[in-house]
């Protein structure tokens, strides 16, 4: 699919025929016909003229999770360019990639593996140092079920986790009162799908960091330390 421009009548014709956009939640149909006539001429998609954001996350997504590419591909990113062109965007963001979501594909947990993935993406170092930490924790509970001692180095480290916790909890919940901000997290389709994606993903984070943080604190008050 290679629509340069797109109309009102072509936009209806691909969410009646078009096989992925037929698939489309109804209200966020409803909303990109709306907004496409209220636009004073048939929307220009070459404009969006950089899709890297959305390119690169449907390549790691249908390698990631083995879908086949010839499926799907083409639609969805020419639906991401319909997202961003609506938005009066020259690329695709963050927030496009989210709005994926509200397309029912017949693929296996589908929103499930999409979100997933674009919190890995999104969030991605974060959750690398997460899964660091968790493993140094793990770590940490066989050398204190042993002998309840930890090296002055062990004790160092866990303490630099901790720190490093406390700071990721303290930025990410100043985050929820400031992202919409972001010009990568604004959607002019629907802000509320954005919110409820951004605010779910942080909530489950912080609630990893906290446990974590937690789990650090424990050790180092019921460990001694080896000279």
């Amino acid at each position: 699919m290679n629509l340069e421009t797109i109309n009102q009548e072509q936009l209806t014709d691909l969410m009646t025929n078009n096989e992925t956009f037929k698939l489309i939640d109804a209200d966020v149909q409803a909303r990109l016909r709306q907004m496409i006539v209220d636009q004073p001429q048939p929307l220009d998609l070459t404009s969006v003229d950089d899709q890297r954001v959305g390119i690169e996350f449907l390549k790691y997504l249908f390698k990631k999770n083995n879908f086949d590419p010839t499926d799907y591909y083409e639609d969805l990113l020419m639906f991401l360019k319909i997202c961003a062109g609506v938005n009066h965007r020259h690329n695709i963001t963050q927030s496009d990639l989210v709005f994926l979501s509200q397309i029912s594909l017949p693929i296996a947990n589908w929103k499930t593996v999409l979100i997933d993935t674009l919190k890995s993406t999104m969030f991605k170092e974060l959750y690398q140092q997460m899964d660091l930490n968790g493993d140094y924790k793990d770590q940490l509970v066989f050398k204190i079920t042993d002998n309840n001692q930890i090296s002055e180095k062990d004790y160092q480290q866990a303490q630099k986790n901790i720190t490093w916790g406390q700071n990721e909890i303290l930025s990410l919940t100043a985050s929820l009162t400031t992202f919409q901000t972001n010009p990568q997290m604004v959607n002019e389709i629907n802000q509320t799908v954005v919110n409820d994606y951004y605010q779910t993903s942080v909530d489950l984070i912080l609630r990893r960091l906290k446990f974590q943080t937690l789990g650090f604190q424990v050790f180092l008050k019921s460990a001694s330390i080896t000279k």
